[in-house]
């Protein structure tokens, strides 16, 4: 694997963007408003949660979710991106 960085990812440093980076599962927190949290892991991807784009506080829908130990196993089928972007509503 190579250190460096290509330079599609030099230039998106340059315009201030996040490079695309791979990856793999996902862990994150989710909070419910009223200081509940619970960790949660990317199970299947899940469209809308972007690295570098998908802001934190992006709010997340999330139904009959399956939880392992204390951890919600998130996907497509149970959670959807209501607001996937760095983009603020009005």
């Amino acid at each position: 694997m190579d250190d460096e960085m290509d330079e599609e990812d030099e230039e998106a440093i340059k315009e201030g963007k996040m490079p695309v980076y791979p990856r793999g599962m996902l862990k994150f927190e989710l909070t419910m408003g009223d200081g509940v949290v619970v960790d949660a892991i990317e199970y299947k991807k899940v469209a809308g949660i972007l690295l570098g784009e998908t802001s934190l506080g992006a709010k997340l829908r999330v139904k009959n979710v399956k939880v392992l130990r204390g951890v919600c196993k998130s996907s497509l089928s149970n959670m959807t991106a209501l607001m996937s972007s760095n983009a603020r509503s009005t």
